[in-house]
């Protein structure tokens, strides 16, 4: 028969069979699907030599109008900014164990709201904390900045009564974010969403649109400018809320996220919200399905700009019991892929694609080939296929050796082929076979009528060895045995 190819199609399966389909990539970490093509993710190297004081869970970076780059970190006991690769302290009195931050620029002013408490600004200064926004609402569940140039505190205090009220939306006046109490020639103002099943969890701006998410409603808001209505509230859909406050990122006028019944949605004005389908999501609800309350509500969404991909990252928040992980899927052709990285908060910034590891050090990730030993984990990845045949007529074939199909490789891969004769019975695992980076085959000896694939590959613990690959064909060289 000489050289059979197989070639699955780009992207994860865990959801059917392992005969369904036809030969496809049904287990795998850390490799993505890039211009059609299994490819290992980028690593990871230190951004700065100091790390934040405590478990990160915000990021954001913004230029002043020197087009200087700062770079705010919110974390469970600190707030933090970095500029021109220092670290600053801009912490502020009061902040307890267990803050969640939401970040924004003002122009050049940092604005900081603890989820469910105060909100903050911070004006450059690095000698100098950050404090308390003048006659904000005491508590804000999330805040927004609008291109209007109004800060917007959502699931916050009323006005007058000074309750807080989970579906309520205050807005400072245009261009002053001290001014909240509304009159007849201001654009300060309130508005209380229609309903009452749930409060509010996340807001973004989608376009020109303030987009509100409760924990199963979407809610759509127009900037009219009118001092007597200042925004329009609308509601667009039911059953699609979001899953916490980090768990929504807009690319282009459209925004993505997970809402609570995990299930990954994509919605932009003008259309209902959509379902993304995914073939990895029953494998991702059962790890959804362990994590706490708390946890749900950190999961993150991020977009990576290089590959155009959404990640949505979540795991254990408290070491040692973290367990980071991710999904992912392409925007281009919406395959989808999944990993472990030990990330708390991922940032899609100016230049980098910045995250902080459970530890409080600061990444630039998709940079190498690595993960960085200065950081927590190693990069470790793996790709598994469906069980496949070598032989059209479905007969039994031997395997006299593996041709690599490897492009820029890095670090050795280990290729382990598994066996068996029929879709159920037993499987015979063969010796593992190492590919050096430059190596043309392996020579082996062994028969099946079914065979699977796992590739796999490590940058080795607590070291910066690079590994890395980008596959083709899995290519063997077969001859034919006969049925039995």
């Amino acid at each position: 028969m000489g050289n059979t190819a197989i070639t699955p199609p780009p992207g994860l399966f865990t959801d059917d069979t392992s005969f369904s389909g036809g030969p496809r990539w049904v287990a795998g970490s850390n490799v993505r699907f890039w211009q059609g093509a299994p490819q290992v993710i980028g690593g990871w190297v230190k951004r700065i030599t100091a790390g934040i004081s405590s478990t990160g869970n915000a990021i954001l970076e913004w230029k002043t109008n020197a087009s200087i780059a700062h770079v705010a970190y919110g974390g469970s006991l600190s707030l933090h900014v970095e500029k021109t690769g220092t670290l600053y302290d801009i912490t502020p009195a009061g902040v307890f164990s267990g803050s969640a931050w939401t970040l924004a620029n003002y122009g050049e002013t940092l604005i900081a709201g603890i989820s469910g408490l105060k909100t903050y600004q911070w004006s450059l200064n690095t000698a100098a904390v950050a404090v308390q926004v003048t006659n904000a609402p005491v508590n804000a569940t999330t805040i927004l900045v609008t291109p209007e140039r109004q800060l917007l505190a959502l699931g916050c205090n009323e006005e007058v009564s000074g309750t807080f009220n989970p579906r309520c939306i205050r807005g400072s006046d245009i261009e002053d974010i001290t001014s909240w109490t509304t009159t007849a020639t201001n654009n300060a103002f309130e508005h209380i969403l229609d309903g009452a099943s749930s409060g509010i969890v996340a807001a973004q701006m989608v376009g020109p649109y303030v987009a509100v998410w409760t924990s199963t409603e979407l809610f759509i808001g127009q900037f009219v400018g009118d001092p007597g209505q200042t925004y329009r509230f609308e509601k667009v859909a039911s059953r699609c809320g979001a899953i916490g406050r980090r768990a929504v990122t807009v690319i282009d006028g459209r925004a993505y996220r997970l809402t609570p019944d995990v299930q990954f949605r994509s919605w932009a004005p003008g259309e209902m919200p959509s379902i993304v389908p995914c073939p990895i999501i029953n494998q991702f609800r059962s790890q959804v399905a362990l994590l706490s309350a708390s946890e749900k509500l950190a999961i993150e969404a991020c977009h990576v700009a290089q590959y155009d991909e959404v990640w949505f990252l979540c795991g254990r928040l408290t070491p040692p019991l973290f367990s980071g992980s991710y999904v992912a899927f392409s925007l281009i052709d919406n395959s989808w892929f999944k990993g472990a990285v030990q990330r708390r908060a991922m940032h899609q910034g100016l230049s980098n694609l910045i995250a902080i590891d459970q530890t409080g050090s600061v990444m630039n990730c998709e940079t190498g080939q690595f993960g960085s030993a200065l950081t927590s984990g190693t990069l470790e990845w793996s790709l598994e296929t469906s069980a496949f045949h070598l032989d059209e007529a479905e007969t039994r074939v031997m395997v006299r050796r593996a041709k690599p199909d490897f492009k820029s490789q890095a670090g050795t891969i280990s290729m382990v082929v598994k066996t068996r004769e029929e879709p159920q019975g037993a499987e015979t695992t063969q010796a593992a076979q190492n590919f050096a980076p430059g190596a043309t085959r392996t020579d082996f000896r062994f028969s099946g009528r079914l065979f699977r694939v796992v590739l796999s590959g490590s940058d080795g613990p607590g070291s910066d060895t690079p590994t890395f690959a980008r596959f083709g064909k899995l290519l063997f060289d077969v001859t034919r045995l006969g049925r039995r």
